[in-house]
């Protein structure tokens, strides 16, 4: 005979003085069609419910005062539920097998959440509103999603997924944020925004058709980001602040791009194999970027401004790079090896430029408008071609190409020229 236990943990406001305070409440079920339901309300509340076979669900309320919830599942159409609403929340939920599902959604005080799911067609939320919140996820196998939203105070997040269908999602608005996420296998795919105030993200995506996405919006934001295998991509934005991004690519389809707003931006990508892109665009106080590629289709775009220096490295692959720096402290390095091309373009003021292209289709060209200009090309062998022009203030140029089908062509227009072609055959 198919059995339910029904369990109410404090039914209704009109209890004994004594439910009230002392709450408590501990379910045990073990197989058939399981189910248990618990609403506490006030003052020292707390429950366990551990359900282990067959058509397991359990709803968890608990209102005020020092909450504590555990639910522990085992097999089965597993699902959960919990709403608590204020004072010292924590709650945890695990699930082992079969059709997962958990939903946490606390109010106020002091949250913790954590759920814990095995296998099967997890899926996991949580949204908490204020306090000291935390909260974790930790998928294993099979259809996996989970979503933290958090809206203010100590926020923190964490979600690791390992095989299937992964996703997730973590948005938190206001105060100490972080989020973490590791995904490990098969669909991969992230988004982590956060709003105000000590920012940071953190994410590892391994192998399949990886991710990634970010945003954040102000204060000491922070993001990294490693894709490895498959079909990675990224897209990290940040706006106000004490930017940093540091996004590493390993193989397959790799393309990035990472946008920085105000204050002290720094960036560097750095992908290895296959069909790499990347794409910074920097603005205001003490940009840096630094894009290192390897082998393949490599492409990089920089485009800065004020504190600027660029630092674009592509060795082996299909090279193409493309600086463009406008007014204040520019400076832009490229150095490539193997199809070569490269285009930099800098605007107004402490201007430098150093292009080295070695061998294979090299071809470079240069402009730089007003300011203390300075720029360098050397070429080494293959195709060559540089074509620099340069227009006031403290011009010099200085080509260097030493084998091939050499070129040149240097145009400086106002102030302190000075121009050197060194060629070969």
């Amino acid at each position: 005979m198919k059995k339910v236990v029904l369990s109410l943990a404090v039914l209704a406001i009109g209890l004994t003085a004594n439910a009230q305070e002392n709450n408590k409440a501990t379910v045990k079920q073990k197989g058939d069609t399981n189910l248990s339901t618990g609403i506490q309300l006030g003052e020292r509340n707390s429950l366990e419910v551990t359900q282990t076979n067959d058509r397991n669900v359990s709803m968890v309320s608990q209102f005020g005062n020092e909450n504590t919830s555990t639910v522990n599942q085992e097999g089965d159409k597993n699902l959960v539920g919990n709403v608590i609403t204020g004072d010292s929340n924590r709650t945890i939920t695990e699930q082992a097998g079969d059709d997962n599902a958990s939903f946490i959604d606390i109010n106020g005080d002091n949250n913790l959440s954590v759920a814990f799911q095995d296998g099967d067609s997890n899926t996991a939320v949580a949204s908490v509103n204020g306090g000291s919140n935390a909260s974790q996820v930790v998928q294993v196998g099979t259809l996996n999603e989970a979503e933290i939203i958090q809206d203010g105070n100590a926020n923190y997040g964490v979600t690791y997924q390992i095989g299937d269908e992964n996703k997730g999602l973590t948005v938190q608005y206001g105060s100490e944020n972080e989020a973490i996420a590791f995904q490990t296998g098969d669909s991969n795919n992230f988004i982590a925004a956060q709003n105000g105030e000590a920012n940071s993200n953190n994410l590892t995506q391994n192998g399949d058709y990886n991710g990634a996405y970010g945003y954040q919006s102000g204060t000491e934001n922070v993001i990294e980001t490693t894709q490895t295998g498959e079909y990675n991509y990224n897209v990290t934005e940040q706006e106000g602040e004490r930017s940093y991004s540091w996004v590493n690519q390993d193989g397959f389809l790799n393309i990035s791009d990472v946008k920085q707003e105000g204050t002290l931006n720094y960036s560097t990508i750095s992908q290895a194999g296959d069909l790499n892109e990347a794409y910074v665009d920097q603005s205001g106080v003490r940009n840096i970027s630094t894009i290192d590629q390897l082998g393949d289709d490599n492409y990089a775009k920089v485009s800065q401004a004020h504190g600027s220096t660029s630092d674009i490295k592509q060795l082996e692959g299909g090279n193409y790079a493309e600086v463009t720096q406008a007014g204040f402290g520019n400076n832009s390095t490229v150095r490539q090896e193997s199809e070569n091309f490269a285009l930099v373009s800098q605007n107004g003021e402490l201007n430098t430029s150093l292009v080295d292209q070695r061998l294979s289709g090299n071809f470079a060209n240069i402009v730089q408008e007003g300011d203390r200009n300075n720029s360098v090309a050397l070429q080494t062998g293959a195709e060559n071609l540089v074509d620099v022009l340069q227009d006031g203030m403290a011009n010099t140029s200085v080509i260097s190409q030493m084998s091939n089908q050499n070129s040149g062509i240097v145009s400086q227009i106002g102030n302190h020229n000075t121009s050197v072609v060194v060629q070969g055959r």
